[in-house]
C-alpha cells in the first residue's frame, strides 16, 4: 500500500486520505485544502536547512528526577449510589437485560 501511496499525485493522496477518514470535500474545498497543504509543506521545508548530524535524539524531554505528576489523593467516597439508583437490582448488584436474547 505504501508504494501505491508514494506514486499518487497530491490530488489522489488527498482524496485517498479523505476516503479513509470518511470525509468528503467539494471540488472548491479540495482546491483550497490543496493550496493550504502546499503552503504548509513549503513552510516545513525550512527544517531541511538544519544540520542535525551530530545531534543526539531526545528520548526523555523531562528530567526523570522531577515528578511531574500530581499526587493521588485517595478518597473513600461512599456517596456514589450506583446500585441504589439502578432501575433493576438484586443482592447489591445491578441487573442488566440480556442483549444477546434471540441472537443464538
Amino acid at each position: 500500500m505504501y508504494n501505491y501511496y508514494i506514486n499518487m499525485t497530491i490530488d489522489e493522496r488527498i482524496k485517498f486520505l479523505m476516503s479513509k477518514a470518511k470525509f468528503e470535500l467539494s471540488e472548491e474545498e479540495l482546491s483550497k485544502f490543496k493550496k493550504d497543504l502546499n503552503i504548509f509543506i513549503e513552510d516545513a521545508k525550512i527544517l531541511d536547512n538544519f544540520n542535525l548530524e551530530n545531534i543526539e535524539p531526545i528520548r526523555q524531554p523531562f528530567d526523570k528526577s522531577e515528578n511531574l505528576l500530581r499526587e493521588d489523593d485517595v478518597v473513600n467516597n461512599n456517596d456514589w449510589n450506583f446500585v441504589e439508583n439502578a432501575p433493576s437490582k438484586k443482592d447489591g448488584y445491578i441487573l442488566l437485560r440480556n442483549s444477546n436474547k434471540g441472537n443464538k
